[in-house]
């Protein structure tokens, strides 16, 4: 039944837009949902790394791998008890990582600016910086809406690949 499920494709697509759109519409529940989500995982990620050190033979190996397995479940705890430092967090971390990425994408072009394409590289360094600098500058309160935004960006193009998906089908047959 292929239509069938190109009809549930189509209708997950537009319940991503919707729930994108969602997203965008409510930053800071977006923003502290999201950084729950991070917890979990990163509880969860402590459990594995403690059963790694659980099963290692060595002494040195398991102390450093119960510590780290100690660091994450303690970030993770963290994140869940206070969300919104949480997404505070998160959002200058990821300013500071597009500034970074602008100023390598920067001397990397400086390396290859007479190669082929080689603007594009300046394009992408100049945008990059831009928008670590504007987060910056926003920070903190920009912090629920960045995060809400690259949710929902994330969601909106999900689904709009999908329905877009089921439409280019739906044209060949």
């Amino acid at each position: 039944m292929p239509g069938h499920e190109n009809g549930l494709t189509a209708i997950w697509g537009i319940l991503l837009i919707v729930l994108g759109l969602l997203a965008i519409g409510a930053p800071f529940a977006t923003s502290v949902g999201a950084v729950m989500v991070i917890g979990w995982v990163m509880i969860f990620s402590g459990a594995a790394h403690f059963f790694d050190a659980w099963m290692s033979d060595d002494v040195r190996r398991f102390v450093s791998r119960l510590c780290i397995a100690f660091l994450y479940v303690l970030v993770g705890f963290m994140l869940e008890a206070y969300p919104v430092a949480g997404a505070l967090t998160v959002t200058f971390t990821l300013a500071l990582l597009f500034i970074v990425e602008g100023v390598v994408e920067f001397a990397a072009w400086a390396v290859a600016r007479h190669d082929a394409g080689a603007g594009w590289l300046l394009v992408n360094a100049i945008v990059t910086l831009m928008l670590g600098v504007l987060v910056l500058a926003r920070w903190p309160s920009s912090a629920t809406w960045v995060i809400a935004l690259m949710v929902g960006t994330s969601l909106i193009m999900s689904g709009t690949s999908r329905v877009m998906l089921v439409i280019a089908e739906r044209r060949l047959a």
